[in-house]
């Protein structure tokens, strides 16, 4: 074990230095070719084009392969699509960008992903080399300067997305070896398109393929996602009603609890605040766990008002509880994911029953004989 984590903290070190050394020289060149006129906001912005243009580039590739775009991210700004409407928000994000979607369909998945991640850098490589060209047939001015520099951002901004990083969130180059040259890697990601494309469909969890839950979990390495592999069979053994094992992945994610960014930490809360409410009865821990939430990086809105309802019925407010229930089922046709918001209404209509009859937490044996299972 300790040569296995050795080894992995090698390759970890050599990747940032690589990392690092790709930047300097790319920082370097950019410095070298850039005019003296143009200040830190001008430059910012520059970069900020730069990003768009490589996200713009996801996007398109992912409606050519038949992918729904859920969110487009750029700096802090926020764009969700829930249904045709768009709505805006501030994030967390800073610096960067990130498009998330789902697959129409499992076929021919691992294709259809390279074709989406490689999209990002083409773009950012095509973008940039226009870039370059319009400016050398520009006349010699602040302006062309400007947009040769842009152009360069963009070339370089394309190159240090192909380095292959894995934090949170991998790289477009990591994904890409993944997909073409690591087994273990490429298989997990192909089970977790395969499962977004059933929640797209409308699947809900208990109906997924239990093979695609074993694929997910037969390959770990502390990264970002393996917590959402273990998200993923939590909601399964969930929605099965198998509740020890549903704890045990909720628990195995909760253990990776620091390596999230707030957006994941959020969403994990407000399972765990559900989990322990409404089926375990712990209200001390329920509330706990969704005071953890940052409630505006909640997309779903059924989703929060799911956990606050859980909350309140495990606390003995009866009349709280049912209002948000029925809130929150008024809040499903606005779900992301279908699947997600059939199951949701399984649980949300025993909460409601509950707070009517005066109990406070689901009776999970009648839950489960009326859903059949």
């Amino acid at each position: 074990m300790d040569k296995q984590f050795t080894q992995k903290r090698t390759l970890s070190i050599l990747r940032q230095a690589v990392g690092l050394g790709a930047g300097g020289v790319i920082g370097w060149f950019l410095g070298k070719n850039a005019n003296q006129d143009v200040g830190f906001l001008e430059l910012l912005s520059l970069f900020a084009i730069a990003v768009v243009v490589h996200e713009v580039g996801h996007v398109i590739g992912a409606l050519a392969v038949n992918f729904r775009v859920c969110s487009f991210i750029v700096g802090p700004i926020t764009i969700h699509w829930n249904g045709r409407r768009p709505s805006i928000r501030w994030g967390t994000l800073t610096i960067g960008g990130m498009v998330s979607f789902a697959p129409r369909g499992i076929h021919d998945l691992r294709r259809r992903m390279l074709t989406v991640t490689a999209a990002g850098p083409a773009a950012s490589f095509l973008g940039g080399a226009l870039a370059v060209l319009a400016s050398a047939i520009m006349p010699a001015s602040s302006s062309g300067a400007a947009v040769k520099l842009a152009g360069l951002i963009s070339c370089g901004l394309g190159l240090v997305s192909l380095i292959p990083t894995r934090r949170f969130y991998f790289s477009d180059g990591a994904k890409i070896w993944d997909l073409v040259r690591a087994k273990g890697r490429g298989e997990r990601q192909c089970a977790l398109l395969a499962l977004l494309a059933a929640l797209n469909a409308g699947t809900r969890p208990r109906d997924w393929d239990a093979g695609l839950i074993d694929r997910l979990l037969a390959f770990q390495d502390g990264s970002g996602q393996d917590v959402s592999c273990y998200l993923y069979a939590f909601w399964w053994a969930k929605d099965r009603r198998d509740f020890n094992v549903a704890q045990r992945y909720l628990e195995a994610a909760i253990e990776l609890w620091k390596i999230c960014p707030p957006v994941v930490k959020s969403s994990i809360a407000v399972d765990a605040a559900f989990f322990y409410s409404a089926i375990r009865g712990d209200s001390a821990a329920g509330r706990k766990w969704l005071d953890q939430c940052k409630r505006r990086l909640v997309t779903d809105r059924y989703f929060l008002l799911m956990a606050d309802s859980a909350v309140f019925l495990s606390e003995g407010k009866a009349a709280e509880a049912h209002k948000l229930a029925c809130e929150a089922i008024k809040a499903l046709p606005k779900a992301r994911f279908a699947g997600f918001a059939i199951a949701a209404r399984d649980w949300l209509d025993a909460i409601a029953d509950a707070a009517q009859h005066g109990r406070n937490r689901i009776e999970t044996s009648a839950l489960a004989a009326t859903t059949g299972l």
